[in-house]
Order: structure tokens, then sequence, then C-alpha cells
């Protein structure tokens, strides 16, 4: 069986790369403005980013189901 953390792992170092961006953001020499920009920017490019993994991980659970589904009904009969 492999071993690790899977999502939990991804989901955490994509907050930890979220805040430290954001943290750079807010203390590098620009104007508010354009500051904020960047971290909306930023927000919305990862809120797509944890849509598509969202997706991509239904699916997978859907497959894996539909795997376990048919083996169990080839053994049961």
């Amino acid at each position: 069986m492999r071993e690790g953390c899977g999502g939990a792992c991804l989901a955490s170092f994509l907050i930890g790369a979220s805040l430290g961006a954001a943290a750079a953001l807010l203390l590098a020499p620009e104007s508010g403005e354009r500051t904020r920009r960047r971290i909306r920017r930023a927000a919305e490019d990862a809120h797509d980013y944890l849509e598509d993994a969202g997706e991509r991980i239904g699916e997978k659970a859907d497959q894996a189901l539909r795997s376990i589904e048919k083996k169990t009904r080839s053994v049961v009969g």
C-alpha cells in the first residue's frame, strides 16, 4: 500500500504557499492598490486550482466506488 497523506498534504502545502505569497505581497514596496490586485489574482488562481483539484478527487472517488461495486458483485454473485 502506498504511504503518504495525499489530499491533506496538498491542502496544507497550498495554504502555506498562499499565506507566504500574501505575506510577501504585503511586505513588498508597491502601492496598496497594486498589491490588492495581485492578492486578488492569486486568490482567484488558488480558488480555480482547488476547484479543479476537487473535481479530479471526486472523479477518482467515483472510479474507486465503481471498481469496488464491480468487485463486490463478482464476489457476492
